[in-house]
């Protein structure tokens, strides 16, 4: 009679709804282990993404308050490692005189040819992808 009465006190909507979290969830953990099994996990950048508007640890959900389950984690990279592809088009190049002289200094030979990737190089390359950067959860993990 028990039994019973406590399933028919359960709103069918919402014990379907968390069934369906659950195995969200367990794909979440699965997948949290899996980057973890290969050093791309960080609590700080997950705790980061959960206070975002509109996240939710996962510890802190309940289906009745925050309803689906909705994201997965994210694969965790160093800063050098995030901005990294956006150098990987630079090539070093002729430079001029005065780049020239700013990496060897003194020792300059006019007679050489110096060639290398200058700090504006790298700074318009950065200029360049930073658009498609902003969009990305790590920027903003970096930039707070």
């Amino acid at each position: 009679m028990l039994v019973h009465r406590l399933t028919n006190s359960i709103d069918p909507k919402e014990f379907n709804m968390m069934r369906a979290n659950a195995k969200l969830g367990y794909a979440y953990l699965d997948a949290l282990k899996d980057l973890a099994a290969k050093g791309k996990s960080s609590k700080e950048l997950e705790d980061y993404i959960a206070s975002l508007p509109g996240n939710v640890a996962f510890d802190q959900f309940s289906t009745k308050e925050n309803g689906t389950w909705n994201r997965m984690p994210t694969e965790y990279s160093t800063l050098q490692q995030f901005v990294h592809p956006s150098f990987a088009n630079l090539k070093p190049h002729l430079l001029t005189k005065q780049e020239a002289m700013s990496k060897v200094g003194a020792e300059y030979d006019p007679r050489a040819d110096y060639r290398g990737i200058t700090k504006e190089d790298m700074e318009a390359s950065m200029r360049d992808a930073l658009p498609g950067l902003t969009g990305n959860a790590l920027y903003g993990f970096y930039r707070d």
